[in-house]
Formats: C-alpha cells, structure tokens, sequence
C-alpha cells in the first residue's frame, strides 16, 4: 500500500517533498499512451491489409465476404475493448484509489487531475477517432453502387421487353414489368402460358431495389448519425468540465461549472429526444424509396415497415 499519508504533515520538508504517488502516474500515463499507440498501429495494420482482400473477395462471393467482414469488424471491436479495459483498470482505478486515500484538499491533488484528464483526453478523444476512422474505412468495403445496377436492370428490361415470344405461335408476348421470378405467361393471341425465367442480374430485384432505397436515403441515416455523435459530444465536454471542479478552486468558479454542466445536459437530453426521430424519418422515406422502386412487393414491404414500428414503438 503506498505511503499517502505522511506523519508529519506541518512540517516544512513533508510540504515540500513530492508524495510517492507522483512517479505512479506518470508511469501509468506513459504506460497509457504507449499501449494505445500499439492498438492504433494494428488497427491501422488490420484494415489496410484487409480491406484489399474483402474487395477482391466482394467481386466473387457476398456471403464469403460478410463472413470475413465480420470477423474484421470483430477483431476491431476487440481492439477497442482491450483499450477501455485498461483505460479503467490502470487509470481510473488508480486515480479512485489515490482520490479517496489523499483527498480533495491535498496540496498535490492538482497533478492527480491533470494526469487524469490528460489520460482521459488521449483514450476518448484520440484513440477513439482513430477507431471510428478506421471503422469508416472498412463500412466502405461493403459499398456496392445500386444505382448502376439499377440503371443496367432497366436497361436490359428495355432491351428484351418486346422480344419474349410465344413458343406455341411465335407471338410477342410483352414484358410490361420486370419479372424477378420464374413467371408464366399467359399469349395475348392464343393464351398459351410460357414460362419465362429472369435473368440473373433481374433475380435480384428485391435486393437491389432495398440497396438503391438505402443508398438514396443515406443522408437521414446520416442526420441520425450526427445527432447521435452530437450526444457522445456533449457528454464528454461535461465530463471534462466536470473533472476541473474541485473544492481547491473558489465557489464562482465552481457554479460557473456546473452552470455550463446543466446547460450541456439539457442540451444532450434534447439530442437524445431527437435522434430517434431521424431515424423514424430515414426508415419512412427508406422503405416508401424501396416500394416504388419495386413496386411488386410493395404491400409486403409496407406490411415489414409497420412490424418494426411495432416492435419498435
């Protein structure tokens, strides 16, 4: 147990000698840092190595490429949890540990909150960004453009519309839909049913139609996104503001604090409120996006919307 407490604490050499406690932090900020620039460095070496493969993986086979995207992705997760796991172990376990045995009123309490605001500042600010770029960076390996699809869907529809014949009598049989599905058709002249199976690219659709209805909406996913950010920000600036009350400082400097701590919380309160909104306003403009793009399973996409509002609400 160190030796916070010092016997003789009037006089003027136990005033002046520097508790023992002092080279504990600066070690575990040091130790601190250097652990996290490790963490960086492999999520840096983990993305920039995967990334290449997912896409060449991507071209091929989708369901191979998830797997592997999630095993990416997990191993992330794993890395920021390995970071908060010793940013509360070896950080605010021993600033609790310290605070409780010397008190706010010690001469040296100062340095035991800059060591954990800085601490505080280089794991939920920096690191953390880092973490998000690189989770960005590997998001974007699952882009597929919808809109091209799309628009080659379209086009081959256009280009084969009027070419299915029937096989009975030799007349058009118009396509006057996208058909998605194996599909008999019934001849206008003889009424004939002919059997016309879709291409591979037309088969999906479905799968399409959702993607370019995800795609065009993103930006309100986007607003959700941002305002769920905005909330994480307004925490952690209370949280920093938090850390510099301390009965050392005067009591105006101290209510000037917690005056801006109020006024951040309600302003992240109302975030809070608002986010789910956005959301409710992206997956509404999403889906009615999907149903007129695929206009067939409109009913049944509607009838998927209003399960997850109940389910939500």
């Amino acid at each position: 147990m160190f030796n916070f407490f010092n016997n003789d604490n009037n006089s003027s050499s136990a005033a002046n000698q520097a508790p023992e406690w002092l080279p504990l932090l600066q070690e575990a900020q040091e130790r601190l840092f250097a652990f996290l620039t490790k963490l960086e460095e492999r999520m840096e070496e983990l993305t920039e190595s995967a990334i290449p493969e997912l896409l060449a993986v991507k071209a091929d086979n989708e369901r191979e490429f998830y797997a592997l995207y999630s095993g990416v992705q997990g191993q992330l997760d794993s890395i920021r949890d390995k970071a908060q796991k010793v940013y509360e172990e070896k950080i605010e376990d021993l600033y609790y540990q310290i605070n409780s045995a010397i008190g706010v009123l010690h001469p040296n309490h100062r340095e035991l909150t800059s060591f954990r605001m800085t601490c505080s500042d280089r794991y939920h600010n920096d690191f953390d960004r880092k973490y998000q770029h690189h989770f960005e960076k590997l998001k974007q390996s699952q882009f597929t453009d919808y809109e091209a699809l799309y628009s080659q869907l379209m086009a081959e529809h256009e280009r084969i519309k009027n070419k299915f014949t029937c096989h009975q009598c030799g007349d058009t049989i118009p396509l006057t839909k996208v058909y998605f599905i194996v599909s008999h058709l019934a001849c206008p002249s003889c009424q004939t049913k002919n059997t016309f199976k879709p291409s591979t690219l037309a088969s999906r659709l479905e799968e399409i139609g959702r993607g370019l209805a995800e795609q065009r909406t993103q930006h309100l996913l986007d607003k959700y996104h941002q305002e769920q950010q905005r909330e994480r920000d307004i925490y952690h600036e209370a949280h920093q503001l938090k850390l510099n009350i301390s009965p050392m400082k005067n009591h105006r400097e101290n209510e000037r604090y917690l005056q801006q701590i109020k006024e951040l919380e309600k302003r992240r309160q109302d975030s809070l409120a608002l986010a789910p909104q956005y959301y409710q306003q992206y997956q509404r403009a999403m889906f009615d996006e999907w149903k007129r793009l695929v206009p067939d399973l409109a009913e049944q996409t509607e009838n998927f919307y209003q399960g997850l509002q109940r389910r939500n609400f």
